[in-house]
């Protein structure tokens, strides 16, 4: 069999148990709102009470903020063991990558380089993969709902602190021939151009890198999260299900590429990908700090 007739036999041998649009296959590539858009039943992930001590600020990145002179950002790394999100299979249909592992993984790289530029940093999940804020049944009906899951979420970003949100995902579509790069954001709200400035530098940083990388990635635009059936992307905190909307001043969910398309794949195996995609997400929020709130930091050394 050649290398192309595998490539789409990887297609229809690919499942994705929850892709980058939650429960089912899209008509296009969209991006991933951790939690499916139907009801699910309430287990130890989602338990109706209190939601976990962990909600709270960890007490190192609270300390880390007290010296990063409010330069607070809290990364997702879209997904979990519980909501996988898509994958990427080779033509026998074993497991290549799972979305929710490789934006664990980038997530992590992530974090460490932007604590280098004096960021405090959160991170939803912990490095094992699980939830730092435990979802609950928020309107009591004994289920757990997808907007619930981000809730939490929400929440913990928002106690956090994060001036800067940024949710980390790969996507998924039954097409192979469909790839490339694009970020969402919430075009609503007080800070919709702030929302629509780091979409485009972190779209921009991520194209450039892996292009400068030998990839010539396709740029599939920023786009808005208001097109779900549900309306906006729970995660990015502005759809009207939410308990508790957004408090941060720019976030943005990024699908960095097709875990679908088998050349999106190929880039990912090579063993500096992840790297190179973090690498390129720091460019773009360090590029969007000092364009939306240099001048800030500037007045604030002002004696």
């Amino acid at each position: 069999m050649g290398w192309r007739a595998a490539a789409c036999l990887l297609v229809a041998l690919t499942a994705l148990s929850a892709g980058c649009v939650g429960e089912g296959m899209p008509p296009r590539g969209e991006p991933a709102s951790d939690g499916a858009a139907t009801p699910q039943p309430v287990h130890a992930e989602g338990e109706a009470g209190p939601p976990a001590a962990a909600v709270q600020p960890p007490a190192a990145g609270e300390e880390l903020a007290a010296l990063s002179g409010g330069k607070r950002i809290c990364l997702d790394p879209g997904h979990d063991a519980n909501s996988p999100g898509a994958s990427a299979r080779d033509p026998s249909g074993r497991v290549i990558f799972n979305e929710h592992d490789l934006t664990l993984a980038v997530a992590y790289r992530l974090k460490p380089l932007l604590e280098a530029q004096g960021f405090a940093v959160c991170v939803t999940r912990n490095p094992d993969g699980t939830l730092v804020a435990r979802p609950r049944d928020e309107n009591g009906n004994g289920r757990l709902e997808g907007w619930e899951r981000a809730q939490a979420k929400i929440d913990y970003v928002n106690a956090f602190g994060a001036r800067v949100f940024v949710s980390i995902h790969f996507n998924g579509i039954s097409d192979p021939s469909i790839g490339g790069t694009e970020v969402y954001y919430a075009d609503t709200g007080p800070h919709e151009e702030d929302n629509r400035a780091l979409a485009r530098t972190l779209l921009d940083s991520l194209v450039s890198a892996m292009r400068s990388a030998g990839y010539w990635a396709i740029d599939r635009g920023i786009k808005s999260d208001n097109y779900k059936p549900y309306g906006r992307l729970w995660v990015l905190g502005y759809n009207d299900q939410l308990a508790r909307k957004a408090h941060w001043q720019a976030g943005a969910l990024v699908e960095v590429l097709f875990l679908t398309s088998p050349a999106d794949v190929s880039f990912l195996q090579r063993p500096d990908a992840l790297d190179i995609v973090a690498r390129a997400l720091l460019d773009g929020v360090v590029r969007f700090w000092e364009q939306r709130f240099g001048a800030e930091a500037a007045q604030a050394r002002l004696p």
